[in-house]
């Protein structure tokens, strides 16, 4: 290692008027080794530099203004600035005191303009020149001073790095006037080199070692938390295995309740299929039933036609009689439907029982629901069945009485004309000639409801 030049003065020359650098770009604990050739300084602490972390900002009139309140100043600002209500600047908005100062600008120049409804005055143009020239000073004068402020940087970077070799220097000639070495050669610059190099390893290994000592207790305090750790895992373990053992059980258990009410579950099903198609057949039936009474008003319709025509009432009367006979049959038909029903509702009852039975195992609240609604489902049909047959019954009983009385007045007519004795021959012609077409009309009928009633078989 060659040195350009070898400083001999002594150390006390250089005095406390450079600041404190690390060596080599080394940073040094306070008891290394290397402290003990190296010249020790007082470090200054700047006073602005921790102004700056404060939670308020002091400005030179003494006046503390909080940080919210700077905030809300520089919000006020870009917004005016936005708005072309006052001049724009260079400066940061982090500039405090720049902030400060264009917000009492600001104010004095809202103040100066007065009600915007009006035209400016001409102090407030006056005022407006005066501000935007007062800011482009100092954002000139800011400029220069970061110019300034860059060179000063370069320039103390500079210095530090001449610093840092003059305390190299001042390093190995300490070291060499400690071993009486007047006029060092290459070997003794060589020799303080490698002790120097002895001294910063010992002292990166002190420092490893001063950094790892609590590493180390940390790494045993870990061990022993894994150790912890992997007893309650296996507490653990243990616990869900036994948790798992019950579950299994439980689903076991469920899995056999399940199998036991699931044929119960179609028995039920059964019926109600069943209930479903006696509740189609009563509706047929009530079907059937509406058929008959649409039967009875046509048939009412044409005895109110035969009481209007006197000339074919003797036709109408055999028609009314061979209609009287279909009806008989539909009546023997509908007692038929009505006894089909009642073996229908027996079986129903039958199928009720046996439902009975069958939801005995069951819970007592479904067992008394579905006894209820069965019941009463089959009361409400038969109930409607009586009703329709009473009705039906009645209507036949009141038609036949009508037809009845109908063929009396019809009987007593022809005694009537047959005892005045009027047209005798002329009427028997007409009543021969008017029998043909009836014959005819009467066999239509019978097959219409002939028709009618296989249609309802």
């Amino acid at each position: 290692m060659t040195f350009p030049f070898t400083p001999t003065q002594p150390v006390s020359l250089f005095g406390d008027s450079t600041p404190q650098v690390h060596v080599s770009g080394l940073i040094t604990p306070p008891d290394s080794p290397i402290e003990e050739f190296v010249p020790r300084y007082e470090k200054h602490t700047d006073s602005s530099a921790a102004a700056a972390y404060s939670p308020s900002i002091k400005i030179e009139c003494g006046i503390t203004h909080p940080i919210s309140q700077v905030r809300t100043m520089a919000t006020a600002l870009e917004h005016a600035r936005n708005n072309r209500e006052f001049p724009s600047t260079t400066t940061s908005s982090m500039d405090t005191q720049a902030v400060i100062e264009d917000y009492e600008r600001l104010m004095r120049l809202r103040q100066a303009r007065g009600d915007l409804s009006l035209p400016a005055p001409e102090a407030y143009n006056l005022l407006r020149v005066e501000i935007a020239r007062q800011i482009i000073d100092r954002d000139a004068s800011i400029e220069e001073s970061e110019s300034n402020t860059e060179a000063t940087r370069r320039v103390n970077s500079y210095l530090r790095s001449v610093e840092q070799e003059r305390r190299y220097f001042d390093a190995a000639n300490t070291i060499l006037q400690r071993r009486g070495v007047s006029s060092p050669t290459q070997l003794d610059l060589d020799n303080v080199g490698e002790e120097l190099c002895s001294i910063i390893e010992q002292t990166i290994e002190q420092s490893i070692s001063d950094a790892t000592g609590p590493l180390r207790l940390n790494v045993n305090s870990l061990h022993n938390e894994t150790t912890d750790f992997k007893e309650q895992n296996d507490a653990l373990g243990r616990q869900i295995d036994m948790h798992y053992h019950v579950l299994e059980q439980q689903t076991s258990t469920n899995t056999a309740l399940l199998s036991m009410f699931e044929p119960q579950s179609k028995n039920i099903q059964a019926t109600a299929d069943q209930l479903v198609t006696t509740t189609k057949n009563l509706q047929a039936t009530e079907v059937q039933l509406v058929a008959t009474t649409k039967n009875l008003q046509a048939t009412e319709e044409q005895l109110t036609l035969a009481t209007g025509n006197t000339q074919t009432m003797d036709d109408q009367l055999t028609l009314a009689t061979g209609n009287i006979q279909a009806m008989d049959r539909q009546l023997t038909l509908a007692a038929n439907n009505v006894h089909a029903t009642e073996c229908q509702l027996s079986m129903a009852a039958d199928f009720t029982n046996l439902l009975s039975q069958v939801v005995v195992n069951l819970p007592g609240a479904i067992n008394q629901v579905v006894y209820t609604a069965v019941q009463q489902q089959t009361q409400d049909t038969y109930r409607n069945i009586l009703e329709a047959q009473q009705k039906v019954i009645l209507d036949l009983e009141m038609r036949s009485r009508e037809i009845q009385s109908m063929a009396k007045e019809v009987e007593a007519r022809r005694l009537q004309l047959a005892s005045q004795g009027q047209g005798f021959g002329s009427t028997h012609i007409s009543s021969s000639k008017s029998r043909g077409p009836g014959r005819k009309s009467k066999g239509k009928m019978r097959k219409m409801v002939n028709k009618v009633f296989s249609s309802q078989r």
